[in-house]
């Protein structure tokens, strides 16, 4: 890793295992459910730039337009039998669907809208695996309407009373979620000529991440902390009408997504 020529080398990661899984859903069977654009864009760019050895180092799975009960496997595997000293990161972009109860689903290739609680993976379920797992440090990054809903639906303010319930019984356990628990995330717009455009919030976690700006104090590092408050003031700047969202429990100093290009 070079930096510019004022920088010096970033230290590499302590021999720790850093595991991440990459779900994405853009393909409906349900026809209510807009296909999306941005997912597939979204696992290209985070996945590599997880995978690349002097930047994330982290061995990446990735599930992609895959049924409910695949992606609940998935999770189910990539959770078990791992060590308590484990980095481990999930990300998410889907459709995020909320029903009657204000129960948070996130959408498979196979959901159906009237059929959320037999066809969906409930936010819920997801908050129960990570719970039962060893690992204590887990990160978890939701980029889907309604993802400030994640853990729990409660009825109330626009926040939905969530701090309390993302906690479970995880330990160093830092959540990442695109919008409010009300509100819509949304695709980048396509320009013609150019890439189909990944997510607003994800583009943003990439930049700050692939460019090293997020690494405001110049350590060299990229902390979740460092990756969200990058996000967040781009998506300020953009006026974008999503409010990323961020919950930290039981962490003891940072958890490092990925070493800065830019060096130390």
């Amino acid at each position: 890793m070079s930096g510019s020529p004022d920088s010096a080398p970033v230290p590499s990661f302590s021999g720790e295992r850093r595991l991440a899984l990459v779900v994405a859903t853009q393909t409906y069977i349900d026809p209510s459910l807009r296909q999306l654009r941005a997912p597939a864009r979204d696992v290209e760019d985070l996945s590599e730039l997880l995978g690349e050895p002097d930047v994330g180092a982290f061995e990446v799975v990735t599930v992609i337009d895959r049924a409910a009960h695949e992606i609940r496997l998935a999770i189910e595997d990539f959770l078990v039998d791992r060590r308590t000293d484990d980095l481990l990161l999930i990300y998410l972009t889907c459709h995020g669907l909320v029903d009657i109860r204000r129960r948070l689903f996130f959408a498979a290739a196979d959901t159906r809208k009237d059929r959320l609680a037999a066809t969906g993976v409930e936010a819920q379920w997801l908050l129960q695996q990570l719970d039962d797992c060893r690992a204590r440090r887990q990160v978890v990054i939701l980029d889907c309407c309604f993802s400030g809903a994640f853990a729990n639906a409660a009825k109330g303010d626009s926040d939905l009373g969530l701090g309390e319930r993302l906690h479970g019984g995880g330990r160093g356990r830092v959540v990442l979620t695109a919008s409010r628990g009300t509100e819509y995330s949304f695709e980048g717009q396509p320009v013609p000529g150019s890439e189909m455009p990944g997510s607003v919030f994800t583009s943003a976690l990439v930049r700050g991440i692939r460019s090293g700006a997020a690494d405001v104090d110049r350590d060299g590092f990229v902390s979740v902390d460092d990756a969200y408050e990058y996000a967040f003031g781009e998506l300020r700047a953009l006026e974008a009408q999503q409010t990323p969202q961020r919950w930290l429990y039981g962490a003891e100093g940072d958890i490092f997504l990925a070493r800065s290009p830019a060096g130390a």
